[in-house]
């Protein structure tokens, strides 16, 4: 890896996006991340995560409909609207 990096002061020479990475999750890793993707646009799609809390969703569904579980804080815990919830119930 790049230790040499470390003894400059390089976040004057990265973008905010940079030194918002190395924040989040470190020098290192950001290192690492950069060593694989440097060449590529890197893109965060929310489609799978969608996915995924769409299926969270189904999974408790029962749940949803006996109120055992408030939409209102099942929306809250998935960062969701409660539309998102009662649309996702009702596409089944």
């Amino acid at each position: 890896m790049e230790y040499w990096l470390k003894d400059l002061n390089y976040q004057k020479h990265f973008t905010d996006e940079y030194n918002e990475i190395v924040e989040l999750i470190g020098f290192d890793n950001f290192l690492k991340l950069f060593s694989r993707f440097k060449k590529s646009n890197l893109y965060f799609s929310e489609t799978p995560l969608l996915s995924l809390k769409r299926e969270y969703i189904t999974n408790h569904k029962q749940d949803l409909l006996n109120k055992t579980i408030p939409v209102k804080k099942l929306a809250y815990l998935l960062g969701v609207s409660e539309r998102f919830i009662h649309n996702t119930i009702n596409q089944e």
